[in-house]
């Protein structure tokens, strides 16, 4: 029987960072799950929820070990599955974060079994604690659903470690054919591809003045594959509109499987770019792109102005 490539042999020739990888392609919804101890509030970010059952109605969620709330809903005898919208990438972070106040500007509502319900969640859950069960690194807490409710907002999303977003691909869909300039951040076996643009040893991005197909010679596709690049452009980084609103820009990141010999092309690694030799927005873009690359925690840009330093973490719209 031929060897099945597309398995490893054994357990032991993976990382749990590539299994990370492999679990990555499962699309999940993104929660924040909210008890109160003892008069004291506390919640994390999760993707690990789901419907158990309708009848009896019960969810669940798993919270890891290392944890810094572990300790505390090992006592909670309820709490709420808070499912997030689109426009609360914000809140996702938040709690994720260790050290700060979680709940800080958020005016939760509290639900009838005292837990704390995070307001324009798309959808949220309020459980009593039904069973726990050990599993490996997490627990798994099984709550039966005694009250929740629901809105018709988009769905923040989670693929690859990256957030999905529903509105903001729609916004770029919607875009005029011409007018604007779609650009990419693809890093290679060598770092970061760099187009020369033949004026005084200056460097760009790569991009068009528009998406277009892979036929069309014109566009981001179509240029990128006529300079030989083996590609894939995989999440938003930025989109902007002009001041005027005349014109946009929408910048990707991807990655590249070769990159050509050629005069035209550089390479550099993400800790040596010569922002220098790039244009003002392309070197701000660039510094942001390193500055997440160091923590794999990327962030996504969305705004309708070019003026003002719009890549401050705090005007960033939100972490992949």
């Amino acid at each position: 029987m031929p060897e099945d490539k597309s398995r490893p042999s054994t357990g032991q020739e993976k990382s749990v960072r590539d299994l990370r990888n492999a679990l990555g392609g499962f699309v999940t919804g993104v929660t924040v799950v909210t008890t109160e101890i003892d008069g004291e509030r506390c919640g994390f970010t999760a993707n690990s929820f789901c419907s158990v059952s309708l009848d009896p109605p019960l969810v669940l969620v798993c919270i890891g070990k290392t944890s810094s709330n572990f300790s505390k809903f090992q006592k909670a005898d309820h709490f709420c599955i808070n499912v997030l919208a689109e426009a609360q990438r914000d809140v996702s972070q938040q709690f994720a974060t260790s050290g700060v106040d979680r709940f800080e500007g958020i005016a939760c509502e509290t639900g009838a079994l005292g837990s704390p319900v995070i307001p324009d969640s798309l959808s949220w859950f309020e459980c009593a604690m039904h069973d726990r069960f050990d599993a490996g690194d997490h627990e798994i807490l099984v709550g039966r659903v005694e009250d929740y409710g629901y809105g018709t907002q988009s769905p923040l999303a989670y693929f690859r470690g990256n957030y999905v977003l529903f509105e903001l691909e729609k916004q770029i869909a919607g875009y005029p054919k011409h007018g604007g300039n779609f650009g990419v951040i693809l890093e290679g076996p060598g770092g970061v591809i760099l187009e020369e643009t033949g004026r005084d040893g200056m460097l760009k991005l790569p991009s068009a003045p528009k998406l277009g197909t892979p036929e069309a010679k014109d566009g981001l596709y179509g240029h990128l594959m006529s300079l030989g690049i083996e590609f894939g452009i995989e999440f938003v980084f930025a989109v902007w509109e002009e001041d005027n609103a005349d014109g946009f820009s929408v910048y990707y990141r991807g990655t590249a499987s070769n990159t050509p010999e050629t005069d035209r092309l550089k390479t550099f690694q993400v800790d040596e770019i010569p922002y220098d030799r790039l244009g003002p927005y392309e070197a701000r873009l660039l510094t942001r792109y390193a500055e997440e690359h160091a923590s794999q925690n990327f962030t996504i840009y969305s705004g309708t102005s070019t003026k003002g330093d719009w890549l401050h973490p705090g005007e960033r719209a939100g972490t992949a």
